[in-house]
C-alpha cells in the first residue's frame, strides 16, 4: 500500500501546485488591472484639457477603485468596462466637450466671435450624440478634427515602462480647425433636428457613474 500513499501525496502536491498557480494568476490579474486603471487616471491631464479640480477628482476616484481591484473587493474583470469608457461612450464625449470648451478659452479669436455660443453648440452636439441622434459619419468627422493618437508611457508597479497608443485631444488645434469643427456640429444638429435642450456634460459625474455601475455587478 506504500505506492498508494505515494500516489496520494503526488496528487496532493499537484493540486497544491495548481491552486498556487491559479492564486498567483488572480493576484497578477488584479494588480495588472489596477496598474492600468491608475495609469489611465494619471494620463488624463496629458490626453485631455481638463481643469485642475476635475483632473484631481477623476484621478482620486480611479485610484480608490483601483485599490479595490488590487485588494479583491472590486471584480478585476469589471475593470475592462471602465477602461473601455475612456475610449468610447459618455465619458469620452464629456471629456472631449470639456476639452473643446477649455481650448476655446485659451486661443485667440476675432472680436466678434462668441465663445459662449460656440460652447453651447458643442454641448448640444455631444448631448445629441450621446442620445444617438447624430450620424456616425458626422461624429467621425468631429473626432478626426479634435482627437489624435498619442504615445504615452506607463510604468507598472514592478518598474516596467510600457508605451501605449491612446487617443487624446489635440493640444495644438487652432481657431480655423475649431470653427471647421463647429460648422460640422451645426450642420449635424440641423440634420438631426436637435432641440436646444441640453444636459450637463461632466466627466467626473460620468466616471463615478461608470465606477458605481462596475462595482455593483
Amino acid at each position: 500500500m506504500k505506492w498508494v500513499k505515494i500516489l496520494a501525496l503526488l496528487l496532493v502536491c499537484c493540486f497544491g501546485a495548481i491552486a498556487f498557480v491559479a492564486w498567483r494568476g488572480v493576484l497578477t490579474l488584479r494588480q495588472g488591472m489596477a496598474d492600468c486603471l491608475v495609469w489611465q487616471g494619471k494620463s488624463l491631464s496629458e490626453r485631455f484639457i481638463l481643469d485642475e479640480e476635475t483632473a484631481h477628482e477623476m484621478v482620486a476616484s480611479i485610484k480608490v477603485y483601483a485599490q479595490g481591484v488590487a485588494a479583491g473587493t472590486q471584480p478585476a474583470m469589471n475593470g475592462f468596462a471602465v477602461l473601455r469608457a475612456f475610449y468610447d461612450g459618455p465619458l469620452l464625449l464629456a471629456m472631449t466637450h470639456v476639452s473643446f470648451a477649455n481650448q476655446l478659452d485659451t486661443i485667440e479669436t476675432p472680436d466678434d466671435f462668441e465663445r459662449q455660443s460656440a460652447k453651447k453648440v458643442s454641448q448640444q452636439f455631444f448631448c445629441a450624440l450621446q442620445n444617438k441622434r447624430i450620424s456616425t459619419e458626422a461624429w467621425q468627422k468631429v473626432r478626426e478634427i479634435l482627437l489624435e493618437q498619442k504615445i504615452n508611457e506607463t510604468e507598472s508597479s514592478i518598474g516596467f515602462v510600457i508605451p501605449e497608443q491612446v487617443e487624446g485631444f489635440r493640444k495644438k488645434i487652432g481657431f480655423k480647425a475649431l470653427t471647421d469643427c463647429l460648422a460640422v456640429m451645426q450642420q449635424s444638429l440641423a440634420d438631426a433636428g436637435a432641440t436646444d435642450d441640453v444636459a450637463v456634460l461632466d466627466p467626473v459625474i460620468e466616471l463615478k457613474r461608470i465606477l458605481n455601475s462596475s462595482g455593483s455587478r
